[in-house]
């Protein structure tokens, strides 16, 4: 993993854990169910195909009595009000305009451009950089040291140096020369040829072994200075063991002198062997030397590099207490506590270094920066923009020798040249000033050409803008500047899917995942894919590990209340909305997600003052519109429900599906009839109460504990049935359900039949829908016609385990009289046609059947049954 990356590791893994926990602690056991809880039954902006269309007898919040309908007829109209709509869950997320980089972020820092996942604002094409000016930008590579004269000192030259016109200075060994041309072999062993007519200078080496000999004999063994002085002369010529005996002798004769530890800490530095630094360092430090503050502000910065924020806090905290005066140590630590979160903190510390540094121009721009960190974090862009400028006005150019420079990003301004221009951007883009945020990320990249996260901001911009092959080039230059960046790749797939790639979009994210497993965009990005694709349970584990990753970051909480929702976790989902919500109270997204989620929780009284927030915000809001009508319908307001769905039906030009199932279901509900038994009455042959025995082969129907109860042993014939019906009109059949019980159905295939005699038929059984559960546990449909015996089942798959089971047929709602849709427990399960039902008779007849093999024994009972028509017209 590249320096780079490990500023990322563990940055805020605890308090994210914290977050995490907190929002999982909101999903209490639900006391209320809603009618549909099972996320399988919806499509994501989608009414469910088969509501259940009548509420349970009773008020809300009342037991019903014992028997509803003991003293009345069995039948009963149903009012608007007494029928529940399922409750609207939200859209497929948008295309994430949130930023595509949070981990590149230093915990907390947030380097980009909205602070809601959902952007009511997004830059014109024309605001932001023509693409012809994306490839110079990509041209740009890290600027190397000029050409230098050939080392020399008191004695000559370490090693043989050719100075050339066209490749500048040549170190190491001549091989050969002659009146044409000279050979040198160069320090990686590479021979090198060479034209005298190219040659501008050349300087023979007495040899270093001789000369690093005079030098050490020359320096004393007890003086820390001669000792570091010869140290860094064998760096310089890479004599990396004598260098190393060096600074040890130096820190043995002035344990209190720290050049020998930072001689030490720089040569692994140059190694990029950050762990070999801070050992160094903290040698330093417990050996107290002299100047210890800028040695602790140099272990905060190498442990924020490694992603140990604590420490980092820690030093610098240290470093404020050994030189309370140093404004330096003081602007540090507050940026460091921005990054902790700890505001109030964070303002006294930067304060106290702005008033330190005063007018001192030097520490001018570190104290602008810090002054508009502070001011970003509090969510004042306003103020943080003319900050940020005055601190990228006055930061240091581009290093032009790579050895001075540090040779891993460490986020320490004012080292890291790109962070002051990332942050101008970012508060800049919070004003949606989109051309200065621009410009702010070329100038990120132009200082810092290798540095992924310029051109990753940049190519958010695009991507806000839907120029999306601008965006692509950009990703993809941030990827091949840092080729283990897993966050780039996964904003490049993010660009995919909006391409209308989504399988590949996968693919990309996924190897994103492989090449860096803690990067939590990436995380993120995966999640949302799988979000998109329908598979909410899968998207749920990344969304959690993105939010561990990320901290409390709002676009994660937003999809992983999304997830939620369409899992059924509605308590989960409304505490991941209102921790967005936490943070922006602006956009009628978040209200109207939060309303939804409660609503799914049966907390309508805390779901309505939201959807009217939501409705405040954006009048004409289809999701808040939809949740407020439901709202208005359970409250016993069907004008007011059917107002609002009407709204939504006509903006949307008939595409919303939520609305147009729900019209058709509130308008149909106000035109039905009920009739319902559960069997209240003395056990009795009889069945009595409209029921009637149509067939027996042998198997008895009475009513016995509350039930119909079939029993006997099949006869006459295999598949003979035995069956308990009762009429309805053919125009006016909407639905039938019963609930069976099977635990004495040995091998029967006992179910639900719609039946009707064809006109004109003769002899046979009825032709007729057949939906039910075989002796093996299948899930089987059958159609059958005037005249045939035995049905053809078609199976559906298996049926749910347990001595109980709901079975339902219902007309499909959308006029295809034809078409009907098979219930399991009030969930879809198929749809079948059948013609035959729809014409040729003026009634059905719809009960129960039972049927088994001759000589079978089998039992079942009939607790529940409900028949739902439509009023004649």
């Amino acid at each position: 993993m590249s320096p780079e990356r490990l500023i990322l590791v563990g940055a805020s893994a605890l308090a994210a854990v914290l977050i995490l926990w907190t929002v999982a602690s909101w999903e209490p056991a639900m006391a209320w169910t809603p009618p549909v809880a099972d996320p399988d039954n919806y499509r994501a902006g989608e009414l469910p195909a088969t509501p259940w269309l009548a509420t349970e007898s009773g008020d809300a919040g009342e037991p019903p009595a014992a028997s509803p309908f003991a003293a009345l007829s069995d039948r009963r109209e149903l009012p608007p009000d007494d029928l529940e709509v399922p409750p609207v869950p939200p859209g497929p997320p948008p295309a994430p305009p949130f930023t595509p980089a949070p981990a590149y972020a230093i915990a907390g820092y947030e380097p980009f451009l909205l602070r809601s996942p959902l952007a009511r604002k997004v830059p014109r094409p024309e605001d932001l950089p023509a693409a012809e000016t994306l490839e110079p930008l990509a041209a740009l590579a890290r600027v190397e040291a000029p050409p230098a004269a050939p080392p020399k000192d008191a004695k000559g030259a370490d090693f043989d140096a050719v100075l050339t016109k066209s490749e500048g200075l040549i170190e190491g060994t001549i091989t050969e020369q002659n009146a044409r041309e000279v050979r040198i072999r160069d320090k990686s062993g590479k021979v090198i040829t060479v034209s005298r007519k190219d040659i501008q200078a050349i300087n023979r080496a007495r040899g270093m072994k001789t000369l690093y000999e005079e030098r050490r004999a020359a320096a004393a063994a007890n003086d820390a200075k001669a000792q570091t002085e010869l140290a860094a002369w064998c760096v310089e010529r890479g004599l990396r063991e004598e260098a190393l005996t060096a600074y040890e002798a130096a820190i043995a004769a002035g344990r209190a002198d720290p050049r020998g530890y930072t001689g030490l800490a720089d040569l692994a530095r140059r190694e990029c062997d950050l762990d070999a630094e801070l050992t160094v360092l903290a040698r330093a430090v417990a050996a107290k030397v002299s100047g210890i503050e800028a040695v602790l502000l140099r272990v905060a910065e190498v442990s924020r590099a490694l992603g140990l924020v604590e420490s980092a806090q820690k030093a610098l905290e240290a470093a404020t207490k050994a030189h309370p005066t140093l404004a330096e140590g003081r602007l540090r630590y507050g940026l460091a506590l921005i990054d902790a979160g700890r505001l109030e903190a964070a303002a006294e510390q930067v304060g106290r270094g702005v008033e330190l540094a005063g007018t001192d121009a030097a520490a001018a721009p570190l104290s602008a920066f810090a002054a508009g960190m502070l001011a970003l974090a509090r969510n004042d862009p306003r103020t943080a923009v003319p900050l940020l400028a005055k601190a990228v006005a006055g930061a240091p150019a581009p290093a032009p020798e790579a050895p001075t420079a540090s040779p891993f990003a460490s986020g320490v301004y004012p080292d890291d040249l790109a962070w002051p221009r990332l942050a101008h951007g970012s508060a800049a883009a919070h004003l949606e000033s989109w051309s200065e945020a621009a410009a702010s990320f070329v100038d990120a990249i132009r200082v810092a050409p290798d540095d992924p996260r310029g051109w990753t901001a940049l190519g958010t911009l695009y991507l806000l803008a839907d120029r999306l092959p601008d965006a692509r080039v950009c990703y993809a230059e941030a990827v091949r500047r840092d080729p283990s960046a897993a966050t780039p790749a996964a904003a490049l797939a993010v660009v995919t899917f909006l391409e209308g790639k989504p399988d590949e979009a996968l693919t990309q994210v996924t190897a994103a995942l492989n090449a860096d497993p803690e990067d939590g965009y990436a995380r993120l990005v995966l999640g949302y894919l799988l979000l998109a694709r329908e598979e909410a349970e899968k998207a749920l584990p990344e969304l959690a590990a993105a939010l561990r990753a990320g901290g409390r970051y709002p676009p994660t909480l937003y999809l992983l209340g999304a997830a939620a929702m369409r899992r059924g976790s509605y308590g989960l989902a409304a505490g991941a909305f209102e921790s967005v919500l936490a943070a922006d109270t602006t956009r009628p997204e978040l209200p109207a997600a939060l309303g939804l989620a409660l609503l799914g929780r049966g907390d309508f009284e805390r779901a309505e003052p939201w959807l009217r927030q939501a409705l405040r915000l954006a009048p004409e809001h289809a999701a808040a519109l939809e949740g407020a009508a439901w709202l208005d319908y359970q409250a016993r307001r069907p004008a007011e429900a059917l107002a609002r769905l009407e709204a939504v039906a006509a903006a949307s030009g008939g595409a919303d599906a939520y609305a147009a199932r729900a019209l058709t279901v509130i308008k149909e509900s106000a035109g039905r009839t009920l009739w319902e038994d559960d069997f209240d009455r003395p056990d009795a042959e009889d069945l009595g109460k409209g029921w009637f025995e149509s067939e027996k082969f042998g198997v008895e129907a009475r009513v016995a504990g509350r039930a119909v109860r079939f029993s006997g042993t099949q006869a006459i014939e295999d598949g003979g049935e035995a069956a308990a019906e009762r009429v309805v009109r053919t125009d006016a059949f909407a639905r039938v359900e019963a609930e069976l019980e099977l635990a004495d159905a040995g091998a029967a295939t006992i179910g639900l039949r719609v039946a009707a005699k064809a006109a004109g038929g003769v002899g046979g059984r009825p032709a007729g829908l057949r939906f039910g559960r075989t002796g093996k546990g299948k899930l089987v449909v059958a159609v059958s016609v005037e005249g045939e015996l035995a049905p053809k089942w078609r199976e559906l798959g298996d049926a749910p385990a347990g001595p109980r089971l709901r079975l339902g047929i219902e007309r499909t709602a959308s006029g295809a009289e034809s078409e009907y849709t098979l219930l399991v427990d009030g969930k879809a399960v198929g749809t079948q046609k059948a013609t035959m039902l729809d014409a040729g008779t003026e009634n059905l007849t719809c009960g129960v059947f039972g049927a088994a093999a001759k000589g079978e024994r089998w039992a079942a009972g009939v607790v529940r049954f409900r028949l739902i028509e439509r009023k004649r017209r």
